[in-house]
């Protein structure tokens, strides 16, 4: 809204508005940021006057992004927090609008047909940019429908109405749709299961471009732009007939929209999981086991790396007690070196039979170390892990 509507907004107010809104990028997700950033370029060159109050308007809202983003540390080094092939494993394809993702986020069409061969035991749900079957059949309605006005008109009048398409703001516009679109592409410029192409680029251009690794998501702007468009134009085919045709004729294809997505696997997968989640929390006889007898302890730390699967069961026993925990299961594991270091003193200690249980709770599934540790800690065995419940006299 702020984009169609700022025509008549200060140049004040939108420099505000802007900056208030690249602030919460940062402070959202760092994908947020050049989304955001799009969306504000085409606005300044949708109002651009003069290029003294443009390039205001462009730079205010970028300082106060990267102060925001120093105060929160974002230019803090860490090292092996991504690697480069994150951008292609984020990465957006040619197909991905026609592509329903690996969640299958369609009852109509198949993500069998376009899934990446060259990664079969994994492709992220993060690259989805589906349309959805109402707006994919909509589109050839709109382009054959522009095709047709254009027609009616004689060679003079078409060549006119395109020319006055091309505008040194629309070309702008132009340029910065397409340079989204290259970023969510990633370096590898693909089609399906095949490269067509791919980016050769200096190290320290990678690394910048790795800060906004979800490159699928940097496409959300277009994506939009595309939906709003194809509405807008369907719309204006009706502006001779009754409001109420325009609202039929769309009604169809959001129909065919709500049953394509509705009734798709992905969608029906989240709201099972969603039920699941509402439900009151049975706890396992593992958790219950070790809530019992353990909730005296101040703090959970387990010895191994968490997995997606046992960390519920941990989180909750943690939660119950209110227990600290310091490990857990993590989208990126970039502070795992830390992690690693942490405990690796812990188990040291342990060996050295100066840890202290009382305080800790210590989990392992190790059996090599209970082993070892044995004649320092009594360990309780606790459905396939083991507890330091306290140390030996």
């Amino acid at each position: 809204m702020i984009v169609f509507k700022q025509a008549k907004v200060s140049a004040c107010k939108q420099t505000l508005a802007w900056a208030g809104m690249m602030v919460l990028a940062v402070l959202i997700h760092p994908y947020y940021i050049p989304m955001v950033g799009v969306l504000m370029l085409i606005s300044v060159i949708l109002t651009h006057k003069k290029w003294l109050t443009s390039a205001i308007k462009l730079l205010v809202p970028i300082v106060f992004a990267l102060i925001v983003m120093w105060l929160i540390g974002a230019f803090t080094p860490t090292k092996n927090y991504v690697v480069a092939m994150d951008l292609q494993t984020y990465a957006m394809n040619l197909v991905s609008l026609i592509d329903p993702g690996p969640g299958d986020y369609s009852a109509f069409l198949s993500h069998a047909r376009f899934a990446n061969a060259l990664t079969p035991n994994f492709e992220s749900f993060e690259k989805t940019n589906y349309l959805g079957f109402g707006v994919i059949l909509l589109l050839p309605v709109v382009f054959f429908s522009f095709l047709q006005s254009l027609s009616k008109k004689r060679p003079e009048q078409m060549k006119k109405k395109l020319l006055s398409l091309l505008t040194l703001r629309n070309i702008l516009i132009g340029v910065v749709v397409v340079g989204c679109t290259l970023l969510a592409l990633g370096t590898h410029i693909r089609l399906g299961s095949h490269v067509l192409f791919e980016w050769r680029l200096p190290s320290q251009i990678i690394d910048l471009w790795l800060i906004f690794r979800a490159c699928a998501r940097l496409f959300w702007p277009v994506y939009y732009l595309i939906i709003v468009g194809v509405l807008y134009c369907s719309i204006k085919q009706f502006k001779k007939a009754k409001w109420y045709f325009a609202a039929l004729f769309l009604a169809c294809f959001a129909f065919v929209q709500l049953v394509d997505v509705r009734l798709s696997t992905g969608v029906r997968n989240t709201i099972a999981t969603v039920s699941r989640a509402a439900r009151p929390q049975v706890l396992s006889p593992k958790s219950q086991k070790l809530i019992k007898r353990y909730c005296d302890r101040g703090h959970l730390e387990p010895l191994q790396a968490v997995g997606s699967d046992s960390f519920p069961e941990l989180s909750v026993v943690a939660h119950k007690c209110n227990m600290t925990l310091s490990r857990g299961y993590y989208a990126h594991d970039f502070k795992f070196a830390e992690l690693q270091a942490r405990t690796d003193k812990q188990i040291s200690e342990l060996k050295a039979g100066i840890a202290d249980p009382y305080t800790n709770l210590f989990i392992t599934t190790d059996k090599a170390l209970v082993d070892e540790t044995s004649d320092k800690y009594v360990w309780d065995e606790v459905e396939h892990l083991y507890a330091a419940a306290k140390k030996k006299l």
